[in-house]
């Protein structure tokens, strides 16, 4: 009888840890500063006319985001570029920009509670050339989408996005089909966050204009990495991504033109304060 009380008094310990589930949402606090690091390390692969060329690119950008205004489906943030520098190899030259530019200038962005992003507005003005721009869009400003429904440990869920891409004269398309799950609580950068880690497959569709040529731009990929999240204060912690892609580039006209590349992209993003 004694054994069997001890075996209830456990299964009401263990049972409530087991089912414990989660209502995630964002809730980065009005007037509060958070600075991120996203590290990015991106290797190209291309071949033209018999002629292989590899470009590789690596970038570090300081991202600062303040808590705006909110409500209890909205939240607000202004974001901003403390510092963005991008170091590029190729056979030609080697080259560092330094995104100066682009330095203090505010978005505000309005977030659903789930990630979403409902509105941006430019704050300060921007002369930019289309290069710069590109960084000054990037998809930093963007925060990963959450759960609609609550979560348990072993859940999985399904998140479809689209992104448009202006570059080369023209728009590319990434759709991405995401698959996380939650894996459970764990420790990272010294906060007590949820894991979970996703895969993805991506789709890109587009055209653009290179030496008077125009191309069309087709391709897949596939993305795979762990996001890390805290529910205490509902912000992102941690976030690490590789992407592979496999992309084909064609013209046709006088000359027909085809060229296939392949691509890995590696990058972070981290809570610094």
């Amino acid at each position: 009888m004694k054994k069997l009380f001890v075996f209830s008094m456990m299964l009401v310990y263990i049972i409530p840890a087991a089912a414990q589930s989660y209502s995630l949402k964002y809730d980065f606090k009005e007037g509060k500063t958070y600075i991120y690091n996203e590290i990015s390390n991106n290797e190209l692969v291309q071949e033209m006319m018999g002629s292989e060329m590899k470009v590789y690119n690596d970038s570090r950008t300081v991202i600062r985001m303040v808590g705006g205004e909110s409500t209890s489906d909205q939240i607000k943030m202004i974001v901003s570029i403390d510092s963005a520098v991008s170091d590029t190899r190729t056979p030609m030259m080697d080259t560092t920009f330094v995104y100066d530019r682009i330095i203090g200038k505010r978005t505000e962005i309005t977030f659903s509670r789930k990630g979403e992003v409902l509105k941006k507005e430019q704050l300060d003005s921007i002369d930019l050339n289309d290069q710069i721009m590109q960084m000054g869009k990037k998809e930093a400003l963007q925060l990963t989408m959450l759960p609609e429904n609550e979560v348990s440990a072993g859940d999985k869920w399904t998140i479809n996005k689209v992104d448009s891409i202006e570059m080369m004269g023209g728009t590319t398309i990434m759709t991405s089909e995401m698959e996380f799950m939650l894996d459970g609580r764990d420790e990272k950068l010294g906060r007590e966050v949820l894991k979970m880690p996703f895969t993805a497959k991506i789709k890109i569709e587009g055209s653009g204009t290179v030496m008077g040529f125009v191309f069309s731009i087709e391709g897949e990929g596939m993305s795979k990495g762990d996001f890390y999240f805290s529910p205490a204060e509902g912000i992102p912690v941690y976030l690490e991504d590789e992407k592979n892609f496999n992309i084909t580039m064609a013209a046709s006209g006088d000359q027909n033109i085809i060229i296939p590349i392949t691509q890995v992209m590696k990058s972070s993003w981290s809570l610094v304060d």
